[in-house]
């Protein structure tokens, strides 16, 4: 505890050190001509296989929304680390991931990217629903910083204690987080 004197830098992760931790829907954007429900449905039963913050959001939104509608049969699922999840639906593969996988799998057009940039921009981490072929879905949900963050933000830098956020989340969301939050320092994608 003494060597606290000679701390110079502090990171912090951020979802659930800097925000809450509890991302909520905020937005869907569909991209192919299917029932927008139909489509939210694959989403969401990816989504209920995995564990991530981003996912629960999802997953916790179409419980909510269509209480009586259970989420299709997902088989073969695998997390893709970082940037998702993929699965077999009725037959054929689906993925539910960030920014960085539809970029991997070749499948970011210019209408996608004005589209996830916008939401990101605004602080709001994205997700696509998509084949392997095409963007199907694009889903984006918001995490609200915590009422101490900014002040013990505030106190740290008033110490001389550099604070830097790091988070998994695309550089835009990050940036916009960190501007809210008051920190100058912030790196995604990691």
């Amino acid at each position: 505890l003494e060597q606290g004197r000679k701390l110079r830098a502090l990171a912090l992760d951020k979802t659930g050190t800097i925000t809450v931790g509890r991302p909520t829907l905020t937005d869907q954007r569909a991209f192919v001509a299917t029932d927008h429900t139909t489509l939210f449905r694959r989403a969401a039963s990816l989504a209920g296989r995995s564990d991530h913050p981003v996912s629960s959001a999802v997953a916790t939104h179409w419980s909510t929304q269509f209480p009586e509608q259970q989420l299709l049969d997902v088989d073969a699922v695998e997390s893709l680390t970082g940037r998702g999840i993929k699965g077999v639906i009725n037959g054929e593969l689906a993925y539910l991931g960030n920014h960085r996988l539809v970029e991997e799998l070749g499948i970011c057009s210019p209408a996608l990217e004005t589209i996830l940039t916008a939401f990101e921009n605004d602080g709001k981490t994205t997700v696509v629903l998509c084949s392997v072929q095409a963007p199907q879905l694009v889903i984006a949900v918001a995490d609200t910083i915590r009422d101490t963050s900014i002040a013990a933000i505030e106190d740290l830098e008033s110490l001389g204690i550099h604070v830097v956020m790091l988070t998994g989340d695309n550089p835009h969301t990050a940036a916009a987080i960190a501007r809210q939050s008051g920190i100058a320092d912030a790196r995604g994608n990691l």
